[in-house]
Parts: structure tokens; sequence; C-alpha cells
């Protein structure tokens, strides 16, 4: 598990620095049996799963982080927004939370 929670980190990290010139912050926090990592930065844009071509060299972040979590999503808050993504360390459906309802990928 560490190898995947260390993978997305950076995914989450390189999409920020990427697309946002803010600052921004890591946080990360184990209840039990689930690690949430969540990364916080100014903007308000929210994330969206993208539909790359086949030879893209990008676009497919949220795709990786979505299969190597059990689940992810996003929120805005008052200063921007949270990336977030839960990994268990018990086998789980992944899922995906963006504003509303927990939807099931699977």
């Amino acid at each position: 598990m560490a190898d995947d929670v260390l993978l997305v980190c950076s995914e989450l990290l390189a999409n920020v620095l990427r697309h946002v010139e803010s600052p921004w912050c890591v946080l990360r926090v184990e209840v039990g049996e689930v690690v949430r990592l969540t990364v916080h930065d100014a903007s308000r844009i929210l994330p969206s799963v993208q539909v790359g071509e086949e030879l893209a060299e990008s676009g497919r972040g949220l795709l990786m982080i979505g299969a190597l979590s059990s689940g992810w999503g996003c929120e805005p808050t008052l200063t921007g927004k949270s990336v977030w993504a839960e990994f268990s360390r018990l086998p789980t459906r992944p899922t995906m939370h963006v504003e509303g309802p927990v939807r099931s990928s699977a």
C-alpha cells in the first residue's frame, strides 16, 4: 500500500504544480484501516476525469488514482479545493466522490 500512496501523492502534487499556481498543502490521516491523503490548493476549479487519446502523454492521472486507491474525490473549500484519495488495508470496491454521493466505479 505504501507504494500506491506515494504514487498517488506524486500525481496529486504534479497536478497542482502543472495546473495551479498557488500554495498547496498535503495532509495524511490514518483512522483504523483507512489512510486518507488530501491535497489542498487555492484553485476553485475541480478536476475531472479526462478520456485522452491513446498516444497522449497526459490525461490519465485521475484514472490511475482511481485504480490505485479505494476511493477518491474533490470538494470545494473556503480557500480553494481539496482533492483526496483513500487507501484501505482491507480489500474494497473503488469509489469516487465529487461534490455529492459516492458513485461506484465497479
